[in-house]
């Protein structure tokens, strides 16, 4: 799994995500009382696996060890990010809601499912944050841009993959059912006003969203089939 030049934090990567590691540090010392972390120098997955697996390729405890602290500090420095981020965002709201303007703030790419159903509805009900989405969609995107290479500037992945899909779709069990995007006005109608100078109708926004939907799903996918496959190696192949 691990090519000789191939830096260790990025093996480590491979294997597991942050969400997996949000209770873990090296220690398990934690200075807030109220959350306690778990100690991965208890865990042989983290130490002696690790060791045994990469020694070969000169790897030592001690840079295990650094690279542990590294891969935590890292990881929750992206979670303060993301709290910055969401504090920032509330604030423009709570202040929007105060000048008796309900409009959310429009941070772009849109990175929840929860904020793009919060944009939409906001489109639905107040013209000035539909004013407001349209002459952002003319700012993103010029002639010669396609649908789908200008998405990525409204939405990430995260913000569609498992919440979304294009057509009405049935799934088997209630919690899987998807909401079908072919009805939120941000995606058709607001797009269709914005760039129908760009010679882009109807018919060529329905063809790109279903095309942008469908390779979000092939792209995550695929990042899971791999997650999972190093897993397997990891736990059950000799490398």
């Amino acid at each position: 799994m691990k090519k000789p030049d191939e830096p260790i934090e990025s093996i480590f990567k491979s294997v597991f995500y942050d969400e997996a590691l949000s209770d873990y540090n090296y220690n398990g010392f934690c200075n807030s009382r109220r959350t306690k972390k778990r100690a991965m120098k208890s865990y042989a997955i983290f130490t002696n696996c690790l060791l045994e697996a990469w020694t070969q390729y000169g790897v030592t405890a001690a840079q295990i060890r650094s690279m542990l602290g590294k891969i935590v500090r890292n990881l929750h420095g992206r979670k303060r990010f993301r709290r910055y981020r969401d504090r920032v965002r509330e604030q423009k709201i709570s202040e929007s809601r105060k000048r008796g303007k309900p409009s959310p703030a429009l941070l772009f790419p849109l990175t929840e499912s929860k904020a793009v159903i919060k944009l939409e509805e906001s489109v639905r009900t107040d013209p000035n944050t539909r004013r407001k989405y349209i002459k952002f969609l003319r700012r993103i995107k010029s002639p010669r841009n396609s649908v789908v290479d200008t998405f990525c500037k409204i939405c990430t992945d995260d913000a569609i993959f498992r919440h979304f899909s294009w057509a009405s779709q049935k799934a088997s069990h209630p919690h899987m059912q998807r909401e079908s995007l072919q009805k939120f006005l941000i995606f058709t109608d607001c797009m269709l006003e914005a760039w129908s100078s760009h010679g882009i109708t109807k018919e060529d926004i329905t063809m790109s969203m279903a095309s942008i939907v469908k390779r979000i799903y092939v792209r995550n996918n695929v990042r899971n089939f791999r997650a999972k496959s190093s897993h397997k190696q990891f736990m059950g192949h000799p490398y």
